[in-house]
């Protein structure tokens, strides 16, 4: 008991149980664990207590899984936050076992990738099971772009816009992830790479808001308040513009962007149980020149057109949304509006063993999910 505040410190459970009750629901709010704004004075004060009751608990609780369930926010919301601000040089467990002091092996990082992954799920986060760093990829997803990987990010979104004053994030993605461009990428770091190669949606929303973001410090007296990413990345942001190292000249686009800017309809896949089932949905488009959009579709090899014809030929009116069926199995599906073949847009499907056909409501562009048995 302190004899000035007539308060007394709590202990490393107690503590525990508090930011556990504080940090469920917010992260239950978020899509990935860096968006929650949790101070990282209070991550670091919970990865201590975390590592302290691992390492006193870890032979008698089946190698610390017991106590790294019990506090499952807790347990996300200090993982990544290591990853944010804690990741360099391709490392991430140094600086993980430094932060909870406990020299951890590889059976360590194996628990605690494996409780990580555990409590993202309870907690309805994602948690990237095709990762292809089991422990500790899907920790890095969740940080998005990790601190010592924003430079570059930031510079090259610069160097896309500059390029094409009119690129979104949709073009970004595009240019960065079609297949045989994985070199467009490689002056990132490997957390910031992967993420942008297979955060879908995730990804999409992190760099349209980073455009956002560059686009509003372009401004003599940007406001800020409504960019929507964490505030490690504004601060960062900023922190280079004022230092010379981001030189945002001429990368502005035309007219206010009011927050992120609205996703385009695009091509996805979708199922109609009781008419077309399985297709490809091809979205409205505008601006064609007599009131017909032809679209090409190639599943599995097999190419077709697909034609969408206004009702009123002449008339300022888009060419509606149709449908493609697609009536076996495939891999992939390439989608093109004709004259704009070089903004082909890949379907990726994803394949597994369960006796049913399955379908992933909700995904993005970059990542429908269909499965076929």
């Amino acid at each position: 008991m302190s004899e000035n505040s007539g308060a007394r410190k709590v202990t490393w459970r107690e503590l525990l149980d508090i930011r556990e009750e504080q940090w469920r629901p917010l992260l239950r709010g978020v899509s990935l664990v860096a968006e929650a704004e949790i101070p990282e004075a209070r991550r670091e004060q919970v990865a201590l207590a975390l590592g302290a009751f691992y390492g006193k608990y870890k032979a008698s609780t089946g190698s610390g899984v017991a106590v790294l369930d019990k506090w499952r926010a807790c347990l996300v919301a200090a993982m990544t936050g290591i990853a944010v601000t804690s990741f360099a040089q391709g490392a991430y467990w140094p600086a993980f076992w430094a932060a909870v002091r406990y020299e951890g092996d590889y059976n360590d990082q194996h628990v605690w990738g494996d409780a990580f992954a555990r409590a993202a799920s309870r907690l309805g986060l994602p948690t990237f099971p095709d990762s292809t760093q089991r422990f500790v990829g899907p920790i890095l997803m969740h940080a998005g772009i990790p601190a010592y990987c924003l430079g570059d990010f930031f510079e090259l979104l610069v160097e896309r816009r500059r390029r094409d004053p009119s690129l979104d994030a949709d073009g970004f993605l595009v240019w960065a992830t079609a297949p045989g461009r994985k070199h467009h990428l490689s002056a990132l770091d490997k957390p910031a790479e992967r993420f942008l190669l297979s955060g879908g949606d995730y990804a999409h929303d992190v760099v349209d808001r980073t455009f956002d973001l560059l686009d509003r410090l372009t401004e003599p007296d940007p406001d800020l308040d409504g960019v929507r990413l964490p505030r490690y990345m504004i601060e960062s942001a900023r922190r280079m513009l004022d230092l010379g190292e981001l030189d945002l000249i001429g990368i502005r686009t035309s007219g206010r962007r009011d927050g992120a800017t609205k996703r385009q309809a695009q091509p996805r896949i979708a199922l109609d149980p009781y008419g077309q089932g399985v297709h490809v949905l091809l979205p409205a488009v505008g601006d064609t020149p007599d009131g017909v959009a032809h679209w090409r579709v190639t599943a599995g090899g097999e190419a077709r057109t697909v034609q969408s014809r206004a009702m009123w030929v002449g008339a300022a009116e888009a060419a509606p949304p149709t449908a493609c069926p697609l009536s076996r199995p495939v891999r992939s599906v390439l989608v093109s509006l004709a004259g704009r073949e070089d903004l082909t847009t890949e379907l990726r499907v994803v394949e597994q063993t369960d006796p049913v056909l399955f379908f992933s409501e909700g995904v993005s562009l970059a990542e429908a999910r269909l499965v076929f048995v």
